[in-house]
């Protein structure tokens, strides 16, 4: 029975599942294979409250048009409407559930992941409500609505808050009005940006600003994730209420005009005028940013005339137009006529990056979680519910953080990195300083960690480039990405680094390495790591000198047999701790796990690394695996704490009994509270 599972329910209950039979028309065949195949990987970390049966009862229709009903939405050609709204059917999904069946309706490209997410929602929500409404458009949920005896009730509705927001009665300011909130700002330092353009221009494209309480708010209302954005044709700025954009505000209207008055076909050129006349960068005046200076040894002038791209450092790009505009301030019309010889006539002497000597002479003891990004704006790292997990965090003594944003390659051949992202489920350069502040909140420190994720599924593990022109091509952007989050740790103010993450087939280019520290040290004053594969990579590095501390990722196996007593596996993790005591002796640096932990299943310990769902779940193993690590380790001298991975932005229900490294509701977190709250590192 439908209804059998409630909402608030834990949903992993096997007795429970409801099956249904899928149907689709004969040339949807492909996406009914595909579900099936992406539920199965799913279900394998998770018992889902819900399966797939061709003899099942209950129905599920995917574009079945023979059985379409248009009670609660109309198909107009290449449009979904529902009531007022008029939908493009090419990123749109609507879920209907009612009389014990579900009608799904969607384009054929549909990603499976909003597949499922539908069907979770309806069953984690409106399991004991027999019909309800969900519409998954532009990469989120805009709506989700349920029928009672009364009428039906929204417990979200886009549509409705967006049109409130447009209802809302403008708060005028000189230069601009403001709608849905009033941003603080320095009146002076407003007038003295917008004192360079032309008044007829400031006042022809003068903005309407609309503030969100919120990412979330902002997202579901303008379908957009970043803390502001313009729309131009519309003379309105788009900005989240935020300690960043509140920082950074002249900045962001004086790029707005910059870009209203001079057209957008050279966005840098445009964004470094508008910040030439701001006169700060993140806040930061210029004088800040000519310490970063030998960094623009890492690009190429010319590309200020391009449009930017997925895999340059932003922040120094802008920076060298500031430059820029500070020797073409007077030819500013002409510039955007004939921007090239202006360009080729630029020089700039940038100071040759030099070794920068290390100054951290101790770090603290870390009681660390990796922290991950939930995919998503309402559950990533910008979102209310990641505030509410960090607090969770804390609340069990975790004192230190890894943020861990991704960085993409095609595949392990590839020498580029795509990392500068405005995508709906990615960690956005906004997130990264909210994520950073609520955990500096909470009193944590916070580690910049970020890693390469490769587009073929392959572990980052496998990069290697073999070619010396390709390897120098990986290197400049690899700088460029690393460089990035360096410069987001140093403006966020966080507190360590770590320059890479796994690379064993990369780490033997060792002057590449040290020069890839230089610039990372360039871009960040705080201590440097380097998260080292535990099996094939942290004993080849040998240039460990250049660091502040060893990072390893730690996955060493506990266990030899399925059969391992307890003291057997206190052995290994005894004769572990002696060889990682030799290694720090040797370089005389402090050792921290930047990564560890177990999946919960049945022999965890042997291969911790893999998540192997076809084993039994089997939460006594990964608690076991935690107790030893923490008796070996925590009262080493020379060892400084763990980063466990992982703990969540996202609070699902549905990881509580799942097989994976998650500890959430799990009996490891009491392990992990018993010693970060009373045991571990007390003795220093």
């Amino acid at each position: 029975m439908i209804g059998s599972c409630k909402k608030g329910d834990n949903p992993n209950r096997t007795t429970h599942r409801v099956a249904y039979k899928i149907v689709v028309p004969d040339s949807l065949i492909r996406i009914k294979n595909d579900l099936k195949k992406f539920y199965e990987r799913w279900n394998a970390r998770q018992d889902l409250p819900f399966t797939f049966s061709d003899s099942a009862e209950h129905v599920l229709r995917i574009n079945d048009s023979a059985e379409y009903h248009n009670t609660y939405f109309q198909l107009i050609h290449d449009t979904i409407k529902y009531k007022d709204e008029r939908l493009p059917l090419q990123s749109t999904l609507i879920a209907v559930k009612a009389n014990g069946h579900i009608q799904i309706v969607t384009h054929s490209s549909v990603r499976m992941w909003f597949l499922l997410e539908a069907l979770f929602e309806l069953f984690e929500n409106y399991a004991d409500r027999p019909e309800a409404v969900l519409i998954h458009s532009g990469r989120q949920i805009v709506l989700k609505s349920y029928k009672t005896d009364s009428g039906w009730i929204d417990d979200l509705n886009v549509f409705a808050t967006r049109r409130q927001y447009e209802r809302q009665a403008a708060m005028e300011e000189t230069f601009f009005s403001f709608s849905g909130g009033k941003m603080p700002y320095d009146s002076t330092k407003m007038n003295a940006a917008l004192s360079h353009y032309p008044s007829r221009f400031v006042k022809k494209f003068r903005p309407a600003i609309f503030v969100y309480p919120d990412y979330e708010t902002k997202s579901q209302i303008f379908s957009n994730v970043m803390e502001h954005s313009y729309d131009l044709a519309k003379n309105q700025i788009h900005i989240v209420d935020c300690s960043l954009t509140r920082l950074r505000f002249t900045e962001i209207v004086s790029v707005y005009f910059a870009s209203q008055i001079y057209g957008s076909a050279m966005p840098r050129l445009t964004e470094g005028l508008g910040i030439f006349y701001a006169n700060t960068y993140f806040g930061k005046p210029f004088s800040w940013w000519n310490s970063k200076r030998p960094l623009l040894n890492l690009i190429d002038k010319t590309n200020l005339l391009s449009k930017p791209a997925e895999n340059e450092n932003a922040f120094l790009y802008t920076y060298l137009a500031v430059l820029f505009w500070s020797e073409n301030r007077k030819s500013i019309e002409l510039v955007f006529k004939s921007p090239d010889a202006y360009i080729q006539n630029f020089s700039l002497d940038v100071t040759a990056d030099k070794i920068f000597d290390r100054k951290i002479d101790s770090i603290p003891y870390f009681k660390g979680f990796s922290y991950a990004h939930s995919n998503g704006v309402t559950t990533g790292y910008m979102s209310k519910q990641s505030k509410e997990s960090l607090k969770a965090l804390r609340e069990i003594g975790t004192d230190a953080v890894s943020i861990t944003p991704f960085g993409y390659a095609k595949n392990e051949n590839e020498s580029s990195v795509y990392f500068v992202l405005d995508n709906t489920w990615d960690e956005t350069l906004a997130s990264l300083f909210k994520a950073n502040e609520d955990a500096q909140a909470l009193g944590m420190h916070v580690m910049m960690k970020p890693h390469i994720w490769l587009g073929n599924g392959k572990w980052c593990g496998e990069i290697r480039i073999a070619d010396e022109r390709e390897l120098k091509k990986w290197e400049n952007a690899y700088c460029q990405f690393i460089t990035y989050h360096g410069l987001i740790a140093e403006l966020a103010g966080m507190q360590s680094l770590c320059v890479a993450v796994e690379l064993p087939h990369m780490f033997h280019h060792t002057d590449m390495w040290r020069r890839i520290i230089r610039c990372a040290r360039v871009a960040f004053s705080g201590p440097l790591t380097y998260g080292a594969n535990w099996m094939d990579e942290y004993e080849g590095i040998v240039f460990w000198d250049d660091l502040d501390f060893i990072g390893i990722q730690s996955y060493f196996p506990l266990s030899k047999s399925k059969s391992e007593s307890a003291s057997g596996i206190r052995a290994h993790a005894k004769a572990l701790s002696s060889i990682l005591s030799q290694f720090s002796n040797k370089w005389n640096r402090p050792i921290v796990f930047t990564e560890a932990g177990f999946p919960s299943i049945e022999y965890g310990l042997m291969n911790p690394h893999q998540e192997d769902f076809s084993q039994n779940k089997s939460e006594e193993t990964q608690s076991m695996g935690y107790s030893v690590l923490f008796e070996e380790f925590s009262r080493q001298p020379w060892f400084k704490g763990f980063y466990w991975w992982k703990w969540e932005s996202g609070n699902s229900s549905r990881r509580r009994s799942d097989k994976s490294f998650h500890i959430r509701g799990k009996k490891t977190e009491q392990i992990v509270k018993q010693y970060y709250l009373n045991r571990v590192g007390a003795k220093k």
